[in-house]
């Protein structure tokens, strides 16, 4: 029993799942451990398709849920369609999504995400076979992310199954803060193997603010990893040492051909 949530609807246990998952960190890394086929640590959070898995395992028995995709270039974005009490309801906590968005919803309609200056919106789609989502700044009332999807799958993709940038010099995690006012984003430069800039948005304005270990707002550093420290519930080290054994994990992926993880270690 799930004390002070039985007598909760479908709904409303789908909408608390959603909010869950949303609440996991974004963490480009993450993957490397999937892909080693080692289990990430929760705190540090995953990719979208982890945060997808933390939203499935968490949604009612009586939700039907299936994953719909968008692929641009070579990225591919993932999120889930599900089935409550016939009606459907698109959930993206990638996107940070925390409100259901009910599809019989005309286009323009909105719903909120964790954090409180952005929305997402359902776009005009020019066929029916599509579904156009749209991540809105409300501050400036620009797009900052649209998808387009237009394809179907009865699973979620394994971890397995992803390939990783090696090339890119930094891992990077995002998150929202617990009161919804404050949106994080933190970098790990592989080169120098500690954490470099850390981009915090003013609760007030909205604003991005770039600080430092050394330079550009450096008094305000150490506040900040101290939120960051309580919202993941894990000290500077552990989220330095976090990346920096995903590092080392990343430069023997070329050995593990795509799919073998699978055989290695059961997701």
């Amino acid at each position: 029993m799930e004390y002070g949530f039985e007598n909760e609807t479908n709904l409303s246990r789908v909408e608390r799942a959603l909010k869950e998952s949303a609440r996991v960190p974004y963490n480009n890394a993450t993957v490397v451990y999937e892909r080693s086929g080692l289990n990430p640590d929760p705190r540090m959070g995953g990719s979208c398709l982890y945060k997808l898995r933390v939203l499935s395992r968490l949604l009612p028995d009586g939700a039907q849920q299936k994953v719909i995709a968008s692929t641009a270039g070579k990225t591919t974005h993932y999120a889930l369609v599900a089935q409550v009490d016939g009606k459907e309801y698109y959930l993206d906590p990638f996107l940070w999504q925390s409100e259901l968005l009910n599809l019989e919803e005309p286009a323009g309609s909105e719903v909120d995400t964790l954090y409180n200056k952005w929305k997402i919106k359902i776009e005009e789609s020019s066929d029916d076979s599509s579904l156009r989502i749209s991540l809105i700044d409300t501050v400036s009332g620009n797009a900052m992310a649209t998808h387009n999807f237009t394809d179907e799958l009865s699973y979620i993709p394994k971890p397995s199954t992803l390939l990783v940038n090696q090339s890119l010099p930094s891992f990077m995690m995002q998150f929202v803060s617990k009161d919804g006012n404050g949106f994080y984003k933190v970098w790990y430069s592989k080169v120098e193997e500690k954490l470099a800039d850390i981009w915090a948005t003013d609760p007030i304005t909205g604003e991005r603010k770039k600080v430092t270990r050394d330079g550009l707002n450096s008094d305000i550093r150490a506040n900040v990893v101290a939120d960051i420290e309580k919202m993941l519930t894990a000290t500077e080290q552990e989220i330095v040492s976090y990346f920096a054994k995903a590092h080392e994990l990343e430069k023997k992926l070329d050995t593990i051909p795509l799919g073998e993880v699978e055989k290695q270690h059961d997701h």
